[in-house]
């Protein structure tokens, strides 16, 4: 009961935040045992190591280092896993700890920039996530390369410029390995370690029992599951290699939204002042993620837009939180009758042809439009061997 009441301020839903800076801690501290054997070069050696289906294989020096790690440092396997699951509780208790905020109101004033810095600190860490996948050098981060080089061209404008400056020259280049290194572990820890003092400054957290307990409750759990759970076998994806990419190949879970969008979006490409702008890229890779980010970052100011667009500050508070839920339901089912709509206009040419707009009239008066039929999809042809095969099998039969 004495421990109810010490921690009285410390309600469930509050141990997400907990929990994410307890993640992001056990990621530092591995990532810093991590720097010590890792070497964020993409120049070419033959692998002698431990684990022999690779020997004599060409590969990157950034991809023999993370094998030796793996097989050959002390621990090194541990502390591999156990930053990737960090990296991953990291980001899965940022989305939980920005639902509560969202459902209890926490986005609006006082308490809005609390709300900016952590949709930032979740920006900062699939950005993380992603320049973490690419440092092994393997098949699959070879896919993750392919996809940022894919996105960043179908930028309008500026995306060639844009690849460029990341890749150094023609992609992969020489030199995307050593800048994606920098940028995980020096630029955005600093920068989310900045973000996290302004938290603390703003909220002056009390060290609990509860807090205690949760922090090492966190980091027995990634220990747990860095010596149980595999994850990111390097070791059987291979070497990268330009142009290949290893089947099965997924990115993290919270980028599994744009990997899905970016494989349903139909290949349409179009022409703006005779440069192409591929749309089966530049929307599932750009738009829609920076429309949803944008939006959540708006709800910071929804007594902005209440005051701007004279509308109850109440009323607005409650259309972002029923939109969150139904949004996605009701982009189901638009999609879904467009879906039946064309697929009811296929049917209606394929059985009375398509219209051609142009309009005659009948003897008796009437109108009617005149409909060309569907050509039918091309038949091949079976060589002659195959033929008299079919037939030498039907007359068996």
């Amino acid at each position: 009961m004495r421990l109810y009441r010490r921690s009285r301020a410390d309600r469930w839903s509050s141990l997400f935040g907990q929990v994410a800076v307890y993640s992001f801690v056990v990621t530092a501290i591995t990532g810093v045992f991590l720097l010590f054997y890792y070497k964020p070069s993409m120049s070419q050696v033959t692998y002698h190591g431990s684990y022999r289906k690779l020997d004599g294989v060409q590969m990157s020096q950034a991809y023999r280092s993370t094998l030796d790690i793996s097989f050959d440092v002390r621990g090194g396997l541990l502390m591999r896993q156990m930053h990737h699951w960090a990296a991953l509780l990291f980001i899965a208790a940022v989305c939980a700890h920005l639902l509560r905020l969202y459902f209890t109101g926490g986005f609006r004033r006082p308490r809005w920039l609390n709300w900016l810095i952590w949709v930032t600190l979740l920006v900062l860490g699939m950005v993380a996530g992603v320049s973490g996948t690419i440092l092994p050098d393997d098949l699959l981060s070879g896919g993750s390369l392919s996809v940022l080089d894919g996105v960043t061209l179908s930028v309008p404008v500026i995306g060639t410029h844009l690849m460029l400056w990341i890749f150094g020259g023609d992609f992969p280049g020489h030199v995307v390995i050593a800048r994606a290194y920098w940028l995980h572990v020096a630029v955005l820890p600093a920068v989310m370690v900045a973000l996290f003092a302004l938290l603390r400054r703003r909220g002056r957290p009390v060290i609990t029992p509860v807090s205690v307990v949760m922090f090492w409750f966190t980091c027995a759990t990634l220990a747990l599951l860095g010596a149980f759970a595999q994850v990111n076998p390097v070791w059987l994806f291979g070497p990268y290699q330009p142009g290949s990419i290893s089947a099965g190949s997924v990115p993290g879970w919270y980028l599994g939204f744009l990997d899905g969008a970016l494989r349903i979006m139909p290949g349409w490409e179009i022409s703006v002042f005779g440069h192409p702008l591929s749309l089966a890229v530049l929307v599932p890779g750009v738009l829609v993620p920076g429309a949803f980010f944008t939006v959540l970052a708006a709800a910071a100011a929804n007594d902005q837009i209440a005051y701007h667009l004279r509308l109850p500050l109440f009323a607005v508070t409650w259309f972002f939180r029923v939109a969150v839920l139904t949004a996605p339901v009701l982009a189901f089912v638009v999609t879904e009758r467009m879906c039946l709509g064309l697929a009811r206009r296929e049917r209606d040419e394929a059985e009375h042809g398509r219209e051609t707009g142009r309009i005659v009239m009948s003897p008796d008066g009437g109108y009617h439009e005149i409909r060309e039929p569907v050509p039918a999809p091309s038949t091949p042809v079976a060589p002659a061997g195959s033929q008299r095969g079919l037939e030498g099998s039907s007359r068996g039969s």
